[in-house]
């Protein structure tokens, strides 16, 4: 496989934005509803490309951003470095 799909299926953030957009359900996270922007013609070439703007809106950037997410996913969360 491509370096690009082996990166998007082995990080935990990108893999599971890869589910959410193939409609694979998934537990409360901060990413809870990203989703990849896809072609038709991806699909045909087998490409899913997780863009670094997207990626980035997935993770806790610090505790103020950890406080928000937990607000949004709900009590108890699990914190995972």
């Amino acid at each position: 496989p491509p370096s690009q799909a082996m990166w998007a299926l082995g990080d935990k953030i990108a893999s599971s934005i890869v589910a959410q957009t193939a409609g694979i359900p998934t537990l409360p996270w901060s990413g809870s509803g990203l989703r990849v922007d896809w072609q038709e013609n991806d699909l045909q070439k087998r490409i899913l490309n997780v863009p670094q703007e997207l990626y980035e809106k997935g993770y806790v950037k610090d505790a103020d951003d950890g406080l928000r997410a937990a607000e949004e996913v709900g009590y108890p969360v699990m914190i995972k470095a």
